[in-house]
């Protein structure tokens, strides 16, 4: 078990030292909201996160990862749902692109904190034109 974990950081070291991040795009923006008006006595705010990364290769020089972010609050009985994608592009400099699992690991860790601090603008933005003062999403920690 140890060894193997020893040979996936290994191989994520070497894909980080072969890769150059080519963009971070916005690819989906969903702002669905009833949204209760000011007259409104009962704010109460129940939420539910979801945050799920797909990996998949564009081409042989490509890796691309889809992070799509979805939170449905209910305020006053009234549903606000937001669903947020964004497409990380790397490009690989040299070698082959390595194994899923290797794929899997940097999705989940060094891409997710490249752009999580771009989801939580945007939804932080969001709540806020929707009249909701809430605190902003935590920071994203890895292991």
């Amino acid at each position: 078990m140890r060894r193997s974990k020893e040979k996936l950081k290994e191989s994520l070291r070497n894909f980080l030292e072969r890769i150059e991040i080519e963009s971070v795009r916005l690819r989906k923006l969903e702002f669905l909201s009833d949204v209760p008006s000011e007259d409104d006595e009962k704010v109460e705010v129940n939420v539910d996160v979801d945050l799920s990364v797909r990996t998949f290769t564009r081409s042989e020089s490509r890796v691309e990862f889809a992070y799509t972010y979805a939170e449905t609050f209910s305020v006053s009985g009234k549903r606000l749902d937001i669903r947020i994608s964004y497409l990380l592009t790397l490009k690989v400099k040299e070698g082959e692109i390595p194994h899923k699992n290797v794929l899997n690991a940097y999705a989940k860790n060094s891409g997710l904190l490249l752009v999580y601090p771009y989801i939580r603008h945007v939804v932080d933005m969001l709540k806020r034109e929707a009249g909701l003062i809430l605190p902003p999403l935590p920071h994203k920690i890895i292991e």
